[in-house]
């Protein structure tokens, strides 16, 4: 994760692509992850420069497996929803409070 002293990050992690076109990253637990090789598809800016990255969808898939998503994360992923109308899948939705019979009715 790299910040900026205004507090942007980028969550960089390198890949080895493969002839495929899927790309592997090694995990720090020693297992590898593995994208599609549709998962580059996006596009981003950084100090504007252009720059390839993952996906919205790929983003998506990424967040929804492996581990429990942070305030941070249901943030990042509904920027995600508005910005390119991804579908959220319910792990990254985040818990509407229960409606009491005065508000139901």
């Amino acid at each position: 994760m790299l910040a900026s002293p205004s507090g942007d990050e980028i969550d960089f992690h390198t890949v080895t692509v493969r002839s495929d076109g899927t790309a592997v990253h090694r995990m720090d637990d020693g297992n590898d992850w593995v994208f599609p090789a549709d998962a580059f598809t996006g596009v981003g800016t950084i100090d504007g420069a252009s720059v390839q990255c993952l996906s919205a969808e790929t983003q998506v898939r990424c967040h929804a497996q492996g581990y429990v998503p942070t305030e941070k994360d249901f943030r990042d992923m509904e920027l995600l929803q508005e910005a390119f109308g991804v579908d959220l899948p319910p792990s990254l939705r985040r818990a509407r409070p229960a409606r009491t019979q005065s508000q139901a009715g």
